[in-house]
């Protein structure tokens, strides 16, 4: 189904603040060159008038630099389920220390 469970050890091992299953979801993949991960969750602050809602999303690629075509085709599938795809900053990748493949 695509989704993961995922927590960080420097936030006391928060998985999911609704207590429930998966927190994450693969939006889209090809197994081979990319994946799209994204989470969403919404929570009230205490003496807030509106609940806050979070999103995170991260365009991930098997190599430094990720074809224009499979980067075109993931914010395409981005605009058709209504997230914005422009709020997606590139990483510099060009200063990763690589480890040798044997």
């Amino acid at each position: 189904e695509g989704l993961l469970s995922v927590s960080f050890p420097m936030t006391g091992g928060y998985s999911d603040q609704q207590g429930g299953g998966e927190n994450y979801n693969i939006l889209l993949t090809d197994y081979v060159n990319y994946a799209m991960v994204y989470t969403c969750a919404t929570f009230q602050i205490p003496g807030a008038p509106v609940e806050t809602k979070l999103e995170f999303g991260w365009i991930l690629s098997r190599e430094p630099a990720m074809s224009a075509d499979h980067l075109q085709l993931i914010k395409n599938h981005l605009d058709s389920v209504n997230i914005d795809n422009s709020k997606f900053i590139p990483t510099n990748q060009e200063e990763c220390v690589r480890r040798p493949t044997s």
